[in-house]
């Protein structure tokens, strides 16, 4: 959890060394207002995992930003 946004230098260094692909968009902070304005949660997959469901956000749990929630697919073999 880098608390970052998408364009900020570590995920885009994170992003480019890890080989990983970031599936996030979401605007997740701040949570005390109605509508967050920026996404500083990120989530990662690697080749061969399936994402099965779009990430939203999910329910305040009492953090100053929302948690993101998603289904994903992880090979067996």
């Amino acid at each position: 959890d880098f608390n970052a946004t998408p364009f900020s230098r570590i995920i885009r260094s994170f992003e480019a060394f890890s080989g990983l692909d970031r599936i996030t968009s979401v605007p997740t902070w701040p949570a005390r207002f109605s509508l967050p304005q920026l996404g500083i949660d990120q989530i990662f997959v690697s080749e061969g995992i399936r994402v099965l469901e779009t990430p939203r956000i999910g329910a305040n749990a009492g953090s100053d930003h929302f948690p993101l929630v998603t289904t994903i697919a992880i090979p067996l073999d």
